[in-house]
Parts: structure tokens; C-alpha cells; sequence
């Protein structure tokens, strides 16, 4: 929807490959956590018990309070892939550079600009 969403949050359950995404106009902990605890109670109403979470290093990310919040609230392991390391996260990259290029083919096609 167009809705002044700037963010997007990309999540994949390697079980299954499943894919999950999600604009936001902000992206705090608080959104990171709403978007988790979503994934969680979806892959669980499907009979799946999910134990860890991988992410990038993205400052929000690493925070303590994140990490914390996942492990307590939701039941999630918080693991972090090494610096500069994206094939950590190589289903969540790979689709992100797919709408990417998808977008960006729109844009030129409108005369809109990347």
C-alpha cells in the first residue's frame, strides 16, 4: 500500500523457504519485534517451532534490548552474521536485490530516476 513506508523487513524460514515481508515508515526495535513476533505466531499456528533469528549488523540490530526482547518475549535465539559477511543472510539479500531491481526498472521505465 502506499502508506509513506520507507522501510521494508524481510524475514525467511529456512525450513521452508517461506518468505515473509513488511513496509514500515520507521524501523525501531519496537517495529523489528512487531514484525517478529508476527513470523512467530504464523509459523506456529502452522504447527512449526521456530528457535533462532539471523540478521545483518545494522545498529538496531545489536542493541541488547533487541536481543533480550526476542529471547524473552518471543522464545528466539538472536544470532548475528560476521561484519560484512551478507551470504549470513543470503535468502533475505537475495530477494531484497530482486524487488530492488524490480523497483528500480519501474522507476526508469516511468522517467522517474533511481
Amino acid at each position: 500500500p502506499i502508506d509513506g513506508a520507507t522501510y521494508q523487513f524481510e524475514a525467511v524460514d529456512e525450513a521452508t523457504s517461506y518468505a515473509y515481508i513488511a513496509s514500515a515508515r520507521s524501523h525501531t526495535i519496537a517495529d523489528w519485534v512487531d514484525f517478529l513476533r508476527s513470523i512467530a505466531l504464523h509459523a506456529r499456528s502452522l504447527g512449526h517451532q521456530p528457535v533462532r533469528i539471523r540478521f545483518d549488523r545494522a545498529p538496531e540490530l545489536r542493541a541488547s534490548d533487541f536481543r533480550r526482547q526476542c529471547e524473552s518475549e518471543l522464545g528466539l535465539l538472536v544470532q548475528l552474521t560476521p561484519r560484512e559477511h551478507h551470504q549470513g543472510v543470503g535468502r533475505c539479500e537475495r530477494h531484497h536485490d530482486i524487488l530492488t531491481r524490480s523497483a528500480e526498472a519501474m522507476l526508469q521505465r516511468a522517467s522517474l530516476g533511481t
